[in-house]
C-alpha cells in the first residue's frame, strides 16, 4: 500500500486508488499520516475539521469517518487495517511494505547527507534530485482545515530547504551555469528568502555574470526595505562585498565566504534565569520532554510544548531547569520571557509587545517601526529562519499571546507555561501538552531537605513526610516551608506541623514576605466570570473528596449541562483537579486540599449564612435523593426502608442513568463520599437527613459485608436523632444496628435491639417498621429452633407487609418462611412458597432477593431428590450472588451446591464447592455458615469413609453451633459425631455424643 502527501492526497494498493470519500475522511487520513506512528487524539482529529468550534457530535462523526476510511481500504483488498484504535484516539500504522513519500524524501535526504559528508558529491546530488521528484505538487492538495494548510505551508517549506541544499550540492560540483535559470525562477517566486537569493548570486558570480549578482542583490535590498523595514542579513551583505572584491571563489558551496571574520559580532542572546536552588524529581516530565526534542527534531518538525497546572505547582522551575539541560542545543540562543498572564504587577504583555522585546534580544535593527502585529510576527519568523534557538514562554494568558510568537520553521524550540489549558495552542499549533501536578509525599521531603537542609529533614523523618502531605506536595508551599525551617534554626518540622495542622491558619502560614501562595490563587479566582466564582466557592462546603458534576446542578440550581461547563471552567483555570472516572463514566472533579481551604476562605467572606445553608441543604438532599434512587434501582422499589421528611433536591432521570448503570456500582465508587456526607449530615443538623442516609445505604453495606461501615454510620444517626428528638429516625437506627447484630451473628444483642426497636415503631403506630423488626425476630427464633415461634412472626409480619406495599420484604418474608418448613421437612409448603418468592423478585426485578430464594428452592430440590433441577437452581443463584459480588451469598450457595454434587458423586466438586464456602464464611466472619458448610464437610467425609477428617470438621460445627446457641444444629451435629465416633468403633464416644443431642432436643421441647 501507498500514501502519498506531497501532492494530492491519494492512497494506492497495487494499481487501485482508493476512493477516500469527502472533505472530512480526508482530512482525519492526512492528519493521521502527518503523525504516522503517533497518537493522534480524537479532540485533534476533530479540531483539524472543525477548527476550535466542533459540533457537540464531533467524536461520534470522527469515528464515522474513521470506519468509512477503513471500509475502503478493505473493499480496495487491503490486508491489515493501518488505522488502529488507541484509547485516546487513533494512529495510522505502516507495514513493512507500505511506502509514504515522506519516509521516502527522509531516507533520501539521510543518504544524500552522508554521501556529501563522505565527500561522495555527486552521490548526494542525485539523492537530493530524486527526494525533490517525490513532489507531485503542492502538499495535501484537496485537503480542507487550517491544521492541514499549516502543515501544508510546513512541507512546502521543507521542498525549499531541500532545493537549496540540491543547488549548494551543485554549486561545489562547478555547476554553475546549469542552475542559474532555476534559480531565477525560484527567486521570483520567493523574493524574500534570503538564501535563494545569495545561491542565485553566487552562481552568476562564478559564472562570469557579476552585473547581474550585484542587481539580484540591489533588488532583493529594495525588497526587504520596503516590505519588511529592515536591511538583508548579514550573510547575504558579506557574500554582496564577496563579490565587489571578486572573492566569491570557484568551488565554494556555501554562502560564507573566504574572509576574515568580523572584529565584532552580535552577543548571542542567553537569557534564561538561574537554575532552580533545590530542584528535585519531576524526572519521568523531563524524560518526556526530551523525548519530545528528540522525536521533533529528527522528524524536521517544530517543537512546541505547554506546561500548564495549578498555581504553585513548579511550572515554572521545570522550564528553567529543562531549559539550561538542553541549552547546548541551541546555539543561536535561548530566550525567556514573562508574558504575566496571571500576575498582581498588571495586565498581560500583549504578543505586539512581545514581538519587539524578541526582535531587539535578536539584535534585528530596523529602518522604520513596524505597525501592526502581523508584520512584527513576521520579521520575528524571517530573522529565525535557519536558527536554532530556544524560546521559553512563562506565564502565559491564553493561546492568542502565544501564537504569534511561533517561529515559522523547525530547528527552534518553544516551551511555554500557563495555568490555563492553552487548547487552541494544542489543537491548532501541534503544541504537546504536559500537566504538572503536585509532587508525591516522599519527594516533596527532598524539597524540604534541599533547602532546610538534610540534617533538619532526617533529624525528624516522620515530621518532614507529614509536612509535605500539609503542603499537598504543591511545590510552592513546601519551598515556603522549608524556608521558614532554614531561618527559624529553633523549629523543627513537628512545630511547623503544628501550626499546619490548623485549617483555619494554614494559608496564612504558607503566605508569609514576598512568597504568597495565597496569591497565587487569588491570581486564579479573580478573573472568573460570577457564576464560576459562586461554583467554585460552593463546591468547597462539601466535605467529600471528590465529586461528580451533578453536585453543581444543586449547588447553583443550574441544568445538568451548564453545571458540568461551569466545572469545567474550573478545571481549565486550574482551580479544581480531574479524577478519574468512575460509575457510569461520567467525569470526577476534585480540589487540591489548599486550594480547598482557599475556597472555603472566599465562600465564608463572599456569601451569607443563609445562602451557604440553603447550598448545603440542597447539596446534600441530592446526595440523598441519589442514594434513595440506587436503593430502589437495586431492590425493584422503595422497599424494606424507611424514611424521614428531610428535603429531596431530585436530578432528572437522565442523569440518574447515566450515573447509575448498576446500583451497586455506583455505591461503590461513592462508598467514602457516602460516608463523609452522612458524617457532614450530622453535623448539620438537618432533621431526619442523616437517619435517612444511613438506612437507605444499609441495603448497599450488608451486599458487601460492609460492617464496619454500617455500624459506624447508625451510630452516627442514631445520636443526631436523639440530639434532635427524633423518636421515629431513632426506632429506625436502633432497627439497623440491631439487624447488623443478626448479621453478625450476636443473637443475644440483636434480639435485644429489635426487641427495643419493635416497641418504639409500635408505640408511634409505625407498622413498617414494626414489621421490618418482627421479620428479623423471626429470623432469630429459626436459628435457635423455635420453629413455631418463627411461624407465627413471619405470618404477623407477612400480613403486615403486604398491607405496608413492602414487596421485596414481603417476598423476603415468603422465602424465610420455607426455610422454616424445609428444616421442618415440609418440602411441598416451601416448594409453593419459594415460587411465589422467585416470582416477585423476578417482577421487581431484586437480584438479591431472587439468589436468596433460588438458594433456598435449591435446598427443597435437594431434599425432595430432584437432584439435576437442583444444581441448575443453585448455579443459577451462584451467578448472581458473583455478579452482585455479595459474598456472604456466594458462601451460602455454594454449601448446598456441594451438597448437590456429593449427592451426584461427584466428591472432588462436591469438597472443593465446601471448602470454598467455609474460607469465604471464614474470610468475612459468617460463622453460621463455617458451621453448617462445616457439618456438610463433615457427612461428605464420613460418606467416604475418612472418618478422622469427618471428626475434625463436625467438631468445628459442634463448636459454633453451640457458641451461636444454635440448638437444633448443635444436635445435628453431635448426631453426626456420634455415628463418626462409632465407625471408629469408639462405643462409648458414640453414646455419650447420643446422649448430649438427646438432652439438648430435650431441653428444646
Amino acid at each position: 500500500m501507498e500514501f502519498r502527501v506531497l501532492g494530492p492526497l491519494t492512497a494506492v494498493t497495487g494499481n487501485v486508488h482508493i476512493s477516500l470519500g469527502g472533505s472530512r475522511r480526508r482530512t482525519v487520513l492526512a492528519t493521521l499520516l502527518l503523525n504516522v506512528g503517533r497518537v493522534v487524539s480524537t479532540d485533534r482529529l476533530s479540531a483539524a475539521i472543525w477548527g476550535e468550534n466542533p459540533p457537540v457530535t464531533a467524536r461520534n462523526q470522527v469515528a464515522i469517518c474513521v470506519s468509512g476510511l477503513r471500509r475502503e481500504f478493505a473493499a480496495a483488498g487491503v490486508a491489515h487495517d493501518p488505522i488502529v484504535t488507541a484509547s485516546s484516539g487513533y494512529l495510522l500504522r505502516l507495514a513493512e511494505d507500505d511506502r509514504f513519500d515522506i519516509k521516502e524524501v527522509e531516507v533520501a535526504l539521510r543518504q544524500a547527507r552522508t554521501a556529501r559528508m563522505a565527500g561522495d558529491l555527486e552521490k548526494a546530488s542525485d539523492q537530493l534530485s530524486s527526494a525533490l521528484t517525490v513532489w507531485r505538487g503542492d502538499p495535501l492538495t484537496g485537503v480542507e482545515g487550517e491544521l492541514v494548510r499549516a502543515e501544508s505551508e510546513r512541507l512546502g517549506e521543507w521542498r525549499l530547504a531541500i532545493l537549496e541544499e540540491y543547488f549548494e550540492v551543485e554549486l561545489e560540483l562547478s555547476r554553475d551555469l546549469q542552475i542559474v535559470g532555476e534559480l531565477v525562477a525560484l527567486v521570483a517566486a520567493y523574493p524574500l528568502r534570503e538564501r535563494l537569493r545569495g545561491l542565485l548570486m553566487l552562481a552568476q558570480s562564478r559564472a562570469g555574470r557579476r552585473a547581474e549578482a550585484l542587481a539580484v542583490y540591489q533588488e532583493g535590498y529594495r525588497l526587504s526595505i520596503e516590505r519588511l523595514g529592515l536591511e538583508p542579513g548579514a550573510e547575504l551583505a558579506e557574500l554582496h562585498e564577496a563579490i565587489l572584491r571578486g572573492e566569491t571563489g570557484q568551488r565554494q558551496g556555501r554562502l560564507a565566504v573566504e574572509r576574515a571574520a568580523p572584529e565584532s559580532s552580535p552577543a548571542v542572546p542567553a537569557q534564561l534565569p538561574p537554575d532552580v536552588t533545590g530542584f528535585v524529581a519531576r524526572d519521568e516530565e523531563i524524560a518526556r520532554l526530551d523525548e519530545l526534542l528528540d522525536t521533533k527534531t529528527g522528524a524536521g518538525q517544530p517543537f512546541v510544548a505547554v506546561i500548564t497546572g495549578m498555581g504553585g505547582v513548579g511550572k515554572s522551575g521545570l522550564a528553567v531547569h529543562w531549559s539550561h539541560r538542553v541549552a547546548s542545543r541551541f546555539p543561536d540562543g535561548q530566550i525567556f520571557v514573562d508574558l504575566n498572564g496571571f500576575s498582581e504587577t498588571g495586565p498581560p504583555v500583549s504578543p505586539f509587545d512581545v514581538l519587539d522585546t524578541l526582535l531587539r534580544a535578536l539584535n534585528v535593527t530596523r529602518q522604520h517601526p513596524l505597525a501592526t502585529l502581523e508584520e512584527r510576527a513576521a520579521l520575528f519568523r524571517s530573522v529565525l529562519a535557519g536558527r536554532k534557538l530556544l524560546l521559553v514562554l512563562d506565564n502565559a494568558r491564553d493561546s492568542s499571546q502565544v501564537r504569534p510568537l511561533l517561529p515559522g520553521a523547525p530547528g527552534c524550540a518553544v516551551l511555554v507555561t500557563s495555568r490555563g489549558q492553552l487548547a487552541g495552542l494544542i489543537t491548532l499549533e501541534g503544541a504537546t501538552p504536559l500537566r504538572l501536578d503536585v509532587l508525591p509525599p516522599d519527594q516533596g521531603v527532598h524539597v524540604l531537605a534541599c533547602i532546610a537542609g538534610e540534617q533538619r529533614v532526617h533529624a525528624d523523618p516522620e515530621g518532614a513526610r507529614r509536612l509535605s502531605e500539609l503542603c499537598g506536595g504543591l511545590v510552592l508551599a513546601l519551598r515556603v516551608a522549608a524556608a521558614r525551617l532554614a531561618v527559624r534554626p529553633s523549629w523543627t518540622s513537628a512545630d511547623l506541623v503544628a501550626r499546619l495542622t490548623d485549617e483555619s491558619r494554614r494559608l496564612d502560614e504558607l503566605s508569609q514576605g514576598e512568597v504568597d501562595l495565597r496569591t497565587k490563587f487569588i491570581l486564579s479566582y479573580r478573573d472568573l466570570a460570577p457564576q464560576v466564582a459562586i461554583m467554585f466557592r460552593r463546591l468547597a462546603l462539601l466535605d467529600v473528596a471528590e465529586f461528580g458534576p451533578w453536585l453543581g446542578v444543586a449547588l447553583l440550581e443550574v441544568d445538568p449541562d451548564r453545571a458540568q461547563d461551569l466545572i469545567e471552567q474550573l478545571v481549565d483555570a486550574q482551580l479544581l483537579e480531574l479524577s478519574q472516572p468512575r460509575s457510569g463514566g461520567q467525569a470526577r472533579y476534585r480540589f487540591h486540599d489548599l486550594m480547598r481551604l482557599y475556597a472555603r476562605e472566599r465562600v465564608m467572606a463572599e456569601e451569607s449564612e443563609q445562602e451557604r445553608s440553603a447550598a448545603l441543604r440542597r447539596a446534600l438532599g441530592c446526595w440523598l435523593g441519589l442514594v434513595e434512587a440506587a436503593h430502589a434501582r437495586l431492590l425493584g422499589g422503595d422497599y424494606a426502608v424507611l424514611h424521614g421528611t428531610a428535603e429531596r433536591y431530585r436530578l432528572p432521570s437522565t442523569v440518574i442513568d447515566r450515573l447509575m448503570p448498576d446500583p451497586i456500582e455506583w455505591f461503590e465508587a461513592e462508598r467514602p463520599h457516602l460516608l463523609a456526607v452522612i458524617g457532614q449530615a450530622h453535623g448539620a443538623g438537618g432533621r431526619a437527613l442523616c437517619w435517612d442516609l444511613a438506612m437507605t445505604s444499609a441495603t448497599f453495606f450488608e451486599t458487601r459485608s460492609y460492617f464496619d461501615d454500617w455500624r459506624s454510620t447508625h451510630e452516627l444517626a442514631l445520636a443526631a436523632a436523639r440530639r434532635d428528638g427524633d423518636a421515629r429516625g431513632e426506632a429506625a437506627m436502633i432497627y439497623g444496628l440491631g439487624s447488623l447484630e443478626l448479621f453478625r451473628q450476636r443473637y443475644d444483642d440483636a434480639e435485644r435491639l429489635l426487641q427495643q426497636a419493635r416497641r418504639m415503631f409500635e408505640e408511634q403506630g409505625e407498622e413498617h417498621g414494626s414489621a421490618l423488626a418482627l421479620r428479623n425476630l423471626a429470623l432469630l427464633d429459626r436459628i435457635a429452633g423455635r420453629f413455631e415461634l418463627a411461624l407465627e412472626r413471619y405470618e404477623r409480619a407477612e400480613e403486615m407487609l403486604r398491607a405496608a406495599g413492602d414487596r421485596a420484604a414481603q417476598a423476603h418474608v415468603l422465602a424465610s418462611t420455607a426455610q422454616v418448613l424445609l428444616e421442618k421437612g415440609s418440602y411441598g409448603e416451601a416448594d409453593h412458597l419459594l415460587r411465589a418468592a422467585v416470582s416477585t423478585f423476578e417482577e421487581i426485578g431484586y437480584q438479591r432477593g431472587l439468589a436468596q430464594a433460588l438458594y433456598r428452592f435449591g435446598e427443597v430440590l435437594l431434599r425432595t431428590q430432584r437432584i439435576d433441577a437442583a444444581r441448575q437452581t443453585l448455579e443459577k443463584a451462584l451467578e448472581t450472588v458473583r455478579q452482585l459480588r455479595d459474598v456472604v451469598g456466594e458462601s451460602y450457595v455454594l454449601r448446598v451446591l456441594g451438597e448437590t454434587y456429593a449427592q451426584q458423586g461427584r466428591t472432588d466438586e462436591a469438597e472443593k464447592a465446601l471448602l470454598t464456602s467455609r474460607e469465604i464464611a471464614l474470610r468475612v466472619g459468617e460463622q453460621f455458615v463455617v458451621g453448617v458448610t462445616s457439618l456438610a464437610l463433615g457427612n461428605l467425609y464420613f460418606g467416604t469413609g475418612n472418618a478422622a477428617s469427618a471428626g475434625e470438621s463436625l467438631t468445628l460445627a459442634a463448636r459454633i453451633f453451640e457458641e451461636l446457641g444454635a440448638r437444633i444444629w448443635h444436635v445435628r451435629a453431635l448426631e453426626a459425631l456420634a455415628a463418626t465416633e462409632a465407625m471408629l468403633n469408639n462405643d462409648q464416644g458414640a453414646h455419650e455424643l447420643w446422649a448430649r443431642a438427646a438432652a439438648l432436643l430435650k431441653e428444646e421441647s
